[in-house]
C-alpha cells in the first residue's frame, strides 16, 4: 500500500448535515511512515456555521502499547453521552424530515491517549485532554428546526480510564463491552461519570 492514503474514520467525516453546522464537507489523509508510526489529518468546512474544522493525530505503536496524540479545532460534540442518531442517519432525518437528533456544541481540544493490550480481546485505556467548549447556534431555518440549546462555555480538563473487551470473531454468542470512568474539572468544579457499555451478538459462523 502507498504511504499516503485516504483517511475516513466514518461517513459523516466526509459529508453531513445538522442544524448547527448546516452542510459540512471534509477530506482526510493518512501518512504511514512505518508499521509503527502513522499521521492522520482531517479537514473540512461547515457552510452553515461558516467556519473550518480540523484534526491532526499521531499514532505510535510499541510492543503492546499504542499512543495517540491529537489536536482538534471546531470539533462538533454532542451534549448527551451517546448521540441521538449516527451522523449518516441524522443527515437523512435533517434533510428529508427536518428532524435533528443531535444537541451540538463545539470544542477545540488537545488529547493524549494510551492503550495497553492485555490479551487477545482485552485492553486498558487512559486518556487525558484539555478542551475549550463553546455553544453552537442555529444556522438553518428557525421555522423548520428546534433551537440549539446553549452550554456553559469554558475550559474542561478531562481524565478517562477504561477497560474494554472487543468482539471476538468466533461463532455463537459473542459479547463486547467497556467499563470506565470520566473525571472532569470545569469552571473550578469536579464531575465524575461512570460508564458501562455492553454489546452481544450471535453468529452461526465466525472466525477463530
Amino acid at each position: 500500500l502507498p504511504p499516503i492514503r485516504l483517511y475516513v474514520p466514518d461517513a459523516s467525516s466526509v459529508l453531513r448535515y445538522n442544524r448547527a453546522e448546516g452542510w459540512y464537507g471534509g477530506l482526510g489523509l493518512s501518512y504511514v511512515a512505518s508499521p509503527s508510526l502513522r499521521f492522520d489529518a482531517l479537514g473540512g468546512f461547515a457552510f452553515g456555521a461558516e467556519h473550518p474544522l480540523g484534526m491532526v493525530q499521531l499514532r505510535a505503536d510499541r510492543a503492546n502499547t499504542r499512543i495517540y496524540l491529537a489536536g482538534e479545532i471546531n470539533a462538533m460534540r454532542d451534549v448527551g453521552p451517546v448521540p441521538g442518531l449516527p451522523g449518516v442517519l441524522n443527515t437523512v432525518a435533517g434533510r428529508l424530515f427536518r428532524e435533528d437528533y443531535l444537541d451540538p456544541y463545539y470544542a477545540d481540544a488537545l488529547s493524549l491517549r494510551l492503550e495497553q493490550q492485555l490479551g487477545r480481546f482485552m485492553r486498558a485505556q487512559l486518556r487525558v485532554a484539555v478542551e475549550e467548549h463553546r455553544s453552537a447556534t442555529l444556522t438553518q431555518n428557525a421555522a423548520e428546526f428546534q433551537p440549539v440549546l446553549p452550554i456553559d462555555d469554558g475550559r474542561a480538563f478531562e481524565l478517562t480510564a477504561a477497560l474494554q473487551r472487543s468482539l471476538p470473531e468466533t461463532a455463537g454468542l459473542r459479547w463486547a463491552g467497556a467499563l470506565g470512568v470520566d473525571v472532569v474539572r470545569f469552571d473550578k468544579r469536579w464531575f465524575t461519570r461512570p460508564r458501562l457499555e455492553l454489546r452481544a451478538q450471535y453468529d452461526s459462523e465466525g472466525k477463530t
